[in-house]
């Protein structure tokens, strides 16, 4: 192996564990924002998006659904 080919396979496996380290810090930062009872929403999503059957995108717009309907039902703060 020369050393483009090992430079070509370094940068994709270099490429994969920053994919890998975004999903679950996008993934880790959206569920802070939801309550405990309303993680099992989301159960099956995070099993799917942890077996890559999901990408980051649809998992982001799921989850991001889920806190604003959390958020639109229980405000924390009223109109005065």
């Amino acid at each position: 192996m020369n050393k483009r080919q090992r430079k070509k396979r370094a940068k994709k496996a270099f490429e994969a564990a920053e994919l890998r380290r975004k999903k679950e810090w996008t993934f880790i930062t959206l569920l802070r924002e939801l309550p405990p009872a309303e993680l099992y929403a989301i159960e099956e999503v995070m099993i799917a998006f942890i077996n890559d059957d999901l990408p980051v995108k649809e998992a982001e717009a799921f989850v991001q659904r889920k806190i604003e309907e959390y958020n639109n039902n229980n405000p924390i703060y009223e109109a005065v």
